[in-house]
């Protein structure tokens, strides 16, 4: 069952949704930036040309930097992903093993996880 949000295509099955857990909000206009960009390349006079030109320069330090934030948040998602696949590895073997507690693999993963709205007891 779907869990409801304001947007209608961002409705995702319950079991891919994380408590507390939001997608990744743009830090930049990408709208403001496009705009800069069109001018730019927009065939002007020659001193409007080069104000256009200046303005969408100075948006490439702050794509820059939004690009390196969302690596990082791509770099982490691909951490999460990793440690609780390899957790339920380890719980699927544990059981194939007969143990005692093959889920305390997969609690002792999820356990690891120290953010806000991750691991056994979030109140998120």
């Amino acid at each position: 069952m779907p869990v409801p949000t304001s947007n209608p295509q961002d409705n995702e099955p319950s079991m891919t949704r994380i408590p507390g857990s939001r997608r990744a909000q743009l830090h930049v206009n990408l709208a403001v930036v496009q705009g800069h960009y069109e001018d730019a390349v927009r065939l002007h006079f020659r001193s409007r040309a080069r104000a256009a030109q200046y303005a969408a320069i100075r948006d490439i330090p702050f794509l820059l930097s939004e690009i390196e934030r969302l690596w990082t948040l791509l770099t982490e998602a691909q951490i999460r992903y990793a440690n609780l696949r390899a957790a339920v590895l380890a719980t699927m073997s544990a059981y194939d093993a007969h143990e005692t507690n093959p889920l305390s693999h997969l609690r002792t993963g999820l356990s690891g996880d120290d953010r806000p709205g991750w691991g056994p007891g979030s109140s998120a």
